[in-house]
Formats: structure tokens, C-alpha cells, sequence
């Protein structure tokens, strides 16, 4: 299970780091710097959106990605009511956020809105057809579809972008239209692949048999609801609170694009790990194998990334904003540093999810959804987006603790041990070469940006962070399977 995983992880960001830095800082940044405030109202508009999913998900993909990968003979069971189940949630997802928005004036920006709010049930659509593909065990089908609405968006938008008579033209609507219709693709796209599962065939959903179903995804949806207000909250309560609030949403919107396109790398474990976490179930020493697998590739990525960006977020910042400054680098240095805890958050509580260690995992969930309200009210009137990157920087510490807890609590008490203390000394050196890079005169910052992470690539194998030998071994064998 080890060689897969590094296997399908070693393809999936090789795509990724293809096609997503494309979109984000060629056609996300591009949107930004194109209609200016209005894209603050957007990003508003989106977090007040994600706070609905629940509705519109209610934990049918995770509970069906991990019912699939355990028997994968239960899709033909499963499909026909969650595909029923999913069309019957979008309707009071609809209402409910229509009345969210009246509540909150947002309803003034019904049409920005109601795109926004289908392009959502698309999204989770896709979601859902995703789980079954990764389920069923074709993992990079998934990968490649994971990325297939960014390519049409970098095609589409990057011509109406860069093509003078469209770009003068260019408004948010277009760029949720463009949106909309690569959401569409990706859909079909999925449903082509699934034809030759046999589900179309027993396509034969049962009103009554989604009741049951509803009370097996309601944990998994509870999850996912709180992880999302946690992580989504902050955009919205910015752009409410403030007299200055598009602005504020901008500068925020503009740091954590960059925190989701590093995420972007992070997110590509959860879809892997969590059907082959869910198959181990009954296999401990394997199970315990890729925890901590998983754990130290993914402690690499998050300590290199949040450091290395931190180290020079004002130069990141004056390269891909027209109106940045100090502030946007200040806001930016801040949120960067949560991509070290929402990594983490990545594997533990995808292997906490897998387990079936989710009531636990929501009580963790939802007190730090009450700290980070607590403090948006307390640091925003004051201290505004640097305010919310503070509370997003604690809330996540605080998840990543409770999790830790868990899992050394109820799972393995010394499994991490060797592990945590070499990963403690690799983050010593990644933060001392970054210091003496960042500082360094008389060399373009890019190029000390660079060779610093290189650098802290070659200390991660040194430390034994990264063993070598192991994913030597693990790509050899997997290159002779296929």
C-alpha cells in the first residue's frame, strides 16, 4: 500500500504542480488584479457559501468514498440513493442560503450570488463522482479529473485576459461563467468513466432507502461543516464587519489564494489516504506504516513552504499585486504560517475520519469554531485582515492539537516519537537557512528563494525526515508493477 501511495502521489503532483500554479497565479491572480475590489465581494460571497455545504453534501462523499474502498461491490448499492440523496439536498440548500443572504444583506448581489451558489452544487456534484472513481481504486483518472476545470479556465480565461478587447471587457460574471461550465465538464467527464461500473444499469434509486443513508453521512457531513466554518468564516465576518471591508477581503483574499494554492499540494493526500486508510483498517502494522509515511512527506512539504514563503512574503507579494505593500506582506506572512497546521490536519484527520474516530474529532472541530469566532469579534474592529490571520494561525494550531491527542490517546503512544524529534530538528535548519537567505544582499531574492529551498530539500533527507532508500524502493516496485 506504501508503493501506491507514493506512486499515485508522485503522478498527482507532478500534475498538480503543472496545471494549478498555472491557474492560480496566472488566471486567479490575473482575475484579481483585473476587477479589483469587487473580487473582495467575491471572495465574501464564496466563504458565505462553503458555510452552507453541509446542506448541499451532508458527508455523502467522504461516507461514500469510504464505503466504496473498503467493498468496492457496494457502489452498485450505494449510488442510485446518494445520486438521489444529492439532487434532493440542492433545493434546501437553496432556500436556506437565500435566507442567509437576506439576513445578511448579501441578497443586494443575488446575481453574483446565485452563480456562485450553483456553481457549489456543481462542485459538490463533482465531488461526489470523484469518490466513487477513487474508490473504485483508479486514482489517477481522479487526479487528472481533479485537475480538468483548471485547464479549461486557463484556456478560456487566459485568452479573455490577454486578448485586448476581452480583457477590457473582463468582469467577475465571466469569470463565474467560465467557472460554471468547467464544472459542467468535469462532471460529464466523471459520468463517462463511471459508465462501465454497471451503477447506470441498477439505476433504480429508493426514496425510502436515502433515510438510513442520512443518518450514516450526517457525522461525516458534521466534519466537514465545522472544518469549513473554521477555515471559511474569517472571509466573510472581514467583509461584514468592516467599513472597509472589500478592501480588507481583498488584501485577505490575495494572501490566502497563496495559502490554497499551497494547499492545493497538501489536498492531494486526503483523496489518496483515506480509501487506503480505510482498507487497512484491519492490518495494524501497515496501517501504522503509511501514518507515518503520509506524516513525514507531508511534514516536509509544510515546513519548507510555510518557511520559505514566510521568509520573503513582502518580495512575493510586490510580484503579484499591483496595489501590495507592506500590509498585504504582513497579512500574507501570517496566513502562510497556517499551511504547516492545515497540512497536518490533512493526515490526522483524514486517518481520524477512516478510523471511524469522528465524534471525538467534531467536538475538537466545533470548540475552535467558537475560539475563532470569539477572536474574529475580539482582533477585526481592531487589527482587521492581519486580525483574522492571527485567529486562522491559533485556530488551526488548536485543531492540529486536539487530533495529536486523539490519535496518541486512543491509537499509538510512541509511534511518532522518533519521527517527531527528527522532524523538529529539520524545522530548526529550514528556518535558520531561510533567515540567512532572506537577508542575504546582493543576489536577486528569487534566486535566494530558490536555493534555499533547495537546500531544505537536501536537509530533509539528511535529517532522515525523508528516507531515501524507502521511496527509491517504493517507485522502483511501482514502476515494475505497471
Amino acid at each position: 500500500m506504501q508503493k501506491t501511495f507514493l506512486a499515485n502521489l508522485g503522478f498527482l503532483v507532478a500534475i498538480n504542480l503543472i496545471i494549478k500554479p498555472l491557474y492560480v497565479f496566472g488566471i486567479d491572480v490575473g482575475v484579481q488584479n483585473a476587477v479589483g475590489n469587487m473580487y473582495g465581494l467575491y471572495f465574501g460571497l464564496l466563504n458565505f457559501t462553503y458555510l452552507y455545504m453541509i446542506v448541499a453534501d451532508l458527508g455523502i462523499q467522504q461516507f461514500n468514498n469510504r464505503q466504496v474502498a473498503y467493498d468496492r461491490t457496494r457502489i452498485r448499492e450505494l449510488f442510485p440513493n446518494l445520486f438521489l440523496l444529492k439532487g434532493l439536498l440542492v433545493i434546501p440548500f437553496l432556500l436556506i442560503g437565500t435566507a442567509g443572504a437576506w439576513i445578511t444583506g448579501y441578497l443586494a448581489n443575488w446575481q453574483i450570488l446565485a452563480v456562485i451558489m450553483l456553481n457549489q452544487v456543481l462542485v459538490s456534484l463533482s465531488l461526489f463522482l470523484r469518490s466513487n472513481i477513487s474508490g473504485l481504486g483508479f486514482y489517477r483518472t481522479d487526479s487528472m479529473l481533479s485537475v480538468l476545470d483548471k485547464v479549461f479556465m486557463i484556456v478560456v480565461c487566459g485568452f479573455l485576459l490577454v486578448y485586448p478587447e476581452t480583457k477590457e471587457e473582463f468582469t467577475i460574471k465571466t469569470f463565474l461563467y467560465a467557472q460554471t461550465t468547467s464544472f459542467i465538464l468535469v462532471c460529464l467527464a466523471a459520468l463517462w468513466k463511471l459508465r462501465g461500473s454497471g451503477i447506470f444499469a441498477h439505476l433504480k434509486p429508493d426514496l425510502k432507502g436515502t433515510w438510513p443513508l442520512i443518518r450514516k453521512t450526517i457525522p461525516f457531513g458534521l466534519a466537514v461543516f465545522l472544518m469549513t466554518m473554521y477555515t471559511r468564516i474569517d472571509g466573510v465576518m472581514i467583509e461584514r464587519l468592516l467599513p472597509t471591508g472589500r478592501y480588507e477581503a481583498s488584501v485577505y483574499a490575495g494572501g490566502y489564494r497563496l495559502l490554497d494554492a499551497a494547499n492545493m499540494l497538501a489536498f492531494l493526500f486526503p483523496p489518496l489516504l483515506l480509501p487506503m486508510f480505510s482498507r487497512l483498517q484491519d492490518k495494524f502494522n501497515e496501517l501504522v506504516k503509511l501514518l507515518k509515511l503520509s506524516f513525514s512527506l507531508m511534514w516536509t512539504l509544510v515546513i519548507i513552504a510555510s518557511a520559505s514563503c514566510y521568509a520573503f512574503r513582502n518580495e512575493i507579494m510586490d510580484l503579484l499585486y499591483v496595489q501590495a505593500n507592506v500590509y498585504w506582506g504582513s497579512v500574507f506572512g501570517v496566513l502562510i504560517l497556517n499551511f504547516f497546521w492545515m497540512g497536518l490536519i490533512h493526515v490526522f484527520g483524514t486517518f481520524v475520519t477512516a478510523t471511524g474516530r469522528l465524534q471525538t474529532a467534531n467536538w475538537i472541530f466545533f470548540s475552535c469554531i467558537l475560539l475563532n469566532i470569539c477572536l474574529n469579534l475580539l482582533l477585526i474592529p481592531d487589527y482587521k485582515a492581519w486580525g483574522a490571520a492571527i485567529t486562522t494561525f491559533v485556530t488551526h494550531g488548536a485543531v492540529v492539537v486536539g487530533l495529536s491527542i486523539v490519535i496518541r490517546k486512543h491509537l499509538y503512544h510512541k509511534a511518532f516519537l522518533g519521527t517527531f524529534l527528527k522532524g523538529c530538528v529539520f524545522a530548526g535548519i529550514v528556518i535558520l537557512f531561510n533567515w540567512g537567505f532572506s537577508v542575504l544582499p546582493g543576489i536577486h531574492w528569487l534566486i535566494r528563494f530558490l536555493i534555499s529551498v533547495l537546500l531544505c530539500i537536501l536537509a530533509a533527507f539528511m535529517t532522515e525526515v525523508l528516507d531515501r532508500k524507502q521511496l527509491a524502493d517504493s517507485f522502483i516496485r511501482s514502476k515494475r508493477a505497471q
